[in-house]
C-alpha cells in the first residue's frame, strides 16, 4: 500500500465545484409559459400532478405560470408550501367543494385551519369562506335540552279527539316527542298505554 499525505489525498478527490455549480445539476429555472397542459408539482417535497387549466383557477398559479419557475431534477415545479394541505387546495380547484366531518375532532379542525392558511396564500377566497363556515358549524354550541316522561292512555278509535289533553298542552308549550313506546291494553276500546319521552331546548337562562 502506498501512503499518501493529506495534500495528495485531496488531489485524488473529484472536484465537486462550488455550491452554485452543484445546484445547477439538479435544479433549473424554466419559463412557465413553456410548460404543457399537465404540470408536475413538488410541493414541500410531496408530488402532485394537475392540469394547467385547474391550477390557473388560482391567482397564484396564473401569475406563476407566466414567469420563470424553479424545476427540480424530475421536472416538477417546486412550490415551497405545505404538501399535505396542498391536496385540499387541489381538491377545491377541481370540485369547488369542501368535504369535512359534521363534528370534526381536534386534529381535523387543525387541518381546516392549516387549509385556510394555504387558501389565503394561493388567493382562494371562496375556499376561505367555506373553511370558516365549516369551522363555525363544527364549533357551534349545541343548545342544552331538558326531557320529561309522560305516560298516558291513548284511545285510538277516537282519533285526534282521543289525544290526552295533557300531551296536547305539552306540545303547545314547545315540547316535542323524542321517543314513544306503546303497549296494547285488553278490551274493545282500541286503546294503547303510551309512554312519551318529551324534549325541548332550555329556556334562556335555564340550566
Amino acid at each position: 500500500m502506498i501512503a499518501m499525505d493529506c495534500d495528495e489525498r485531496d488531489l485524488k478527490r473529484p472536484a465537486l465545484g462550488p455550491p452554485e455549480a452543484r445546484a445547477q445539476r439538479t435544479w433549473e429555472s424554466v419559463d412557465g409559459r413553456e410548460l404543457g397542459p399537465v404540470v408536475q408539482l413538488n410541493v414541500g417535497g410531496q408530488r402532485h400532478v394537475a392540469a394547467r387549466s385547474t391550477l390557473e383557477q388560482s391567482p397564484y398559479f396564473r401569475r406563476l405560470l407566466e414567469m420563470k419557475v424553479l424545476m427540480d431534477a424530475s421536472g416538477a415545479v417546486f412550490i415551497d408550501r405545505d404538501g399535505d394541505a396542498f391536496a385540499g387546495i387541489l381538491d377545491w380547484l377541481r370540485t369547488r367543494e369542501l368535504v369535512s366531518s359534521h363534528r370534526p375532532c381536534d386534529s381535523e379542525l387543525l387541518q381546516l385551519r392549516l387549509l385556510k392558511r394555504e387558501a389565503d396564500f394561493f388567493g382562494l377566497d371562496g375556499l376561505i369562506v367555506a373553511v370558516d363556515e365549516a369551522i363555525a358549524a363544527a364549533t357551534a354550541t349545541v343548545p342544552p335540552t331538558e326531557q320529561k316522561i309522560l305516560s298516558t292512555f291513548l284511545f285510538l278509535e277516537s282519533g285526534v279527539q282521543g289525544t290526552p289533553l295533557k300531551l296536547v298542552t305539552e306540545l303547545q308549550n314547545g315540547w316535542r316527542v323524542q321517543q314513544l313506546s306503546a303497549t296494547c291494553e285488553s278490551g274493545g276500546d282500541g286503546g294503547l298505554y303510551c309512554t312519551f319521552v318529551l324534549e325541548r331546548p332550555h329556556a334562556d337562562g335555564e340550566r
